[in-house]
């Protein structure tokens, strides 16, 4: 270490003290970095594959069930029935897209009925979909495992549980049993077009896919729906565009709420899980602190002769103070562009090509509705939060060689006692 001349020491001194100093020590250095390096791509991989998780189950649940928004009659929400369909035509589309946030509308007729084959009969949920706008949607034609997203003739398209409980495949006939618009009796009997396997485990026990313009006919409600999915382009105006849709419509008592809106429970879910990686990574973030501090302690007890000596030749001790704190927080700032810059290609690849889970993870994640997959985020917050969180860890154990310093008997460390 240079010896400076007792003053007020500039700060680029400082700066090249502390980097001169953390030069001349390599091997402790690097193992210093490489503590703090593994402990942020630790911290990046379990945040990413918790964020992962998250969007995917928002995204699949959203798609499949409520849409990011769903516009529905201001009753419909708390009594689902076909007596409050909305109408939907292409005046109304176009009214929509002409709003100031581009968005995918998706209509459906959604209906409770009896669905009978040969043997067996069950429960089913009737959907009258538009099949271009639904693959736009949320990809249904690529689910499609056997026969096709409907035919010339329409047709349905079963859950491949309730197929394989109703003993159908493609070819055979369905019939469908309820009531339909304004309490009038609906009956019709289909063709099955295809099977669907969808990532939610009970849709596929109970979900019947018609075209639009049959299940309109089916349950006599011509140029209606019951609700509308919307998809904003920008997830980010969700919020913004359902307080457009509301403004717009809410004297034709039409409402448009948002996924937050109509799916709490998954709101409480997603914190909890989130509150428990929480803790996890705190754990992580003691430990890691614990390694950094124990090589920061290292470092600082077997420079005291050094210190001792500069502060007897005339360096300052607050100077003195420092250059170690520089040098402590140079080191973290090391660790974590470090491993933010091995982290972002890994989680980049990590997301392109999530991990299937297989054996009984698949099982778990069947039971609980969700795709068996390992998904990962690659969100800046991420790399922000991680990043920013080693630093301050770093920064308080900065503290520690500072207060050192500051309180250290120069002429005893000086003759080495």
């Amino acid at each position: 270490m240079h010896i400076m001349p007792r003053g007020k020491i500039p700060l680029h001194l400082l700066l090249h003290l502390a980097v001169r100093n953390l030069l001349r020590s390599k091997k402790r250095s690097l193992i210093t970095i490489s503590s703090v390096f593994f402990a942020v791509l630790l911290a990046l991989i379990a945040e990413s594959i918790n964020e992962g998780s998250h969007e995917s189950l928002i995204d699949t649940t959203v798609k499949l069930s409520t849409g990011y928004i769903q516009i529905a009659d201001t009753a419909y929400l708390r009594t689902p029935s076909l007596d409050l369909a909305i109408p939907w035509n292409r005046e109304i589309h176009q009214q929509l897209l002409q709003l100031p946030f581009p968005a995918h509308y998706v209509p459906r007729i959604q209906n409770f009925m009896l669905a009978a084959g040969e043997r067996k009969t069950s429960g089913a949920l009737v959907q009258g979909i538009d099949p271009d706008a639904e693959d736009r949607f949320n990809g249904l034609r690529s689910k499609i495992i056997r026969g096709a997203l409907f035919d010339t003739k329409g047709g349905a398209v079963l859950g491949r549980e309730l197929a394989d409980y109703l003993q159908l495949d493609v070819g055979d006939t369905i019939v469908l049993i309820g009531q339909g618009f304004q309490g009038s009796l609906a009956s019709g009997k289909y063709h099955i077009a295809g099977i669907v396997k969808l990532n939610i485990k009970e849709l596929n026990k109970i979900t019947v896919f018609l075209p639009l313009n049959q299940a309109r006919e089916l349950l006599d409600m011509p140029s209606l729906v019951t609700h509308v999915l919307v998809e904003p382009l920008k997830s980010a105006h969700t919020q913004k565009l359902a307080h457009a849709i509301q403004a717009k419509f809410s004297t034709e008592g039409i409402t448009a709420l948002t996924w937050q809106q109509l799916l709490p429970e998954l709101l409480q879910a997603l914190a909890f899980d989130t509150i428990s990686n929480r803790v996890l990574l705190g754990i992580l973030y003691v430990v890691v602190g614990f390694g950094i501090f124990g090589t920061v302690l290292t470092m600082t007890l077997e420079r005291t002769r050094e210190f001792g000596i500069l502060i007897s030749i005339g360096m300052k001790r607050r100077a003195l103070a420092y250059v170690l704190a520089i040098e402590t927080f140079f080191l973290g700032l090391s660790g974590v562009l470090a491993g933010i810059i091995v982290g972002l290609p890994v989680l980049l690849y990590m997301k392109h090509h999530p991990i299937p889970l297989g054996g009984d993870l698949e099982a778990i994640a069947d039971d609980f509705g969700i795709e068996p997959m390992l998904y990962f985020s690659t969100h800046p917050s991420i790399f922000a939060g991680q990043g920013l969180v080693i630093l301050l860890i770093c920064s308080f154990i900065a503290l520690y060689p500072y207060r050192y310093v500051m309180k250290l008997n120069f002429l005893k460390a000086a003759k080495g006692e």
